[in-house]
């Protein structure tokens, strides 16, 4: 599993002492971090609160900007323990999906 959308996190560290992760640290790597993934959530997460919930949530400033840069980033490129895949499981947020399918096209999503 990888751990995304911790915005102003820039470190393994830093995700696993503030996201989800840190409750499954017995687990060895079922949650992983990859330099590049963290450089992408610098740049292009930040942290919003909902109108109507008033919870803190991860924004995509640019969402285009945020597709390009992680297909730009992963495209054809071995992408840590998944390189055997057969198939990649995404289950939210459906926006990143969208971007691994483009990352991955010759991979079932």
């Amino acid at each position: 599993a990888v751990h995304v959308l911790e915005p102003g996190l820039g470190t393994a560290e830093q995700v696993r002492a503030a996201s989800v992760c840190k409750d499954f640290q017995s687990y060895g790597d079922l949650c992983g971090w990859d330099a590049r993934l963290l450089r992408l959530n610098a740049r292009h997460f930040t942290r919003v609160t909902l109108p109507l919930a008033a919870l803190p949530s991860p924004q995509i400033k640019d969402p285009a900007a945020f597709v390009q840069d992680f297909v730009a980033t992963f495209r054809d490129e071995q992408f840590g323990h998944a390189e055997g895949a057969d198939l990649f499981l995404c289950t939210e947020p459906a926006f990143l999906c969208n971007a691994m399918g483009r990352a991955f096209p010759n991979r079932p999503l």
